[in-house]
């Protein structure tokens, strides 16, 4: 099975919020991604500054890229 990280980022800067749905392949289990995903996710941050998360995580079924 595909599985898809994904979760809301938002940028913070401005007066209105810009967020946009972020979708990150996953390549291991569904538990693996729900062990680890929050790993990926924070890193994902740390690769984009100014944005944040926004509501949590979550593995999903996805579709091979």
């Amino acid at each position: 099975m595909w599985l898809v990280l994904t979760f809301v980022a938002c940028l913070a800067d401005g007066p209105q919020p810009q967020c946009r749905n972020v979708e990150l392949a996953w390549e291991g289990s569904s538990f693996a991604c729900t062990m680890f995903g929050q790993r990926e996710a924070a890193r994902w941050i740390a690769e984009h500054e100014g944005w944040t998360i926004r509501g949590g995580w979550r593995c999903i079924a996805g579709k091979p890229v």
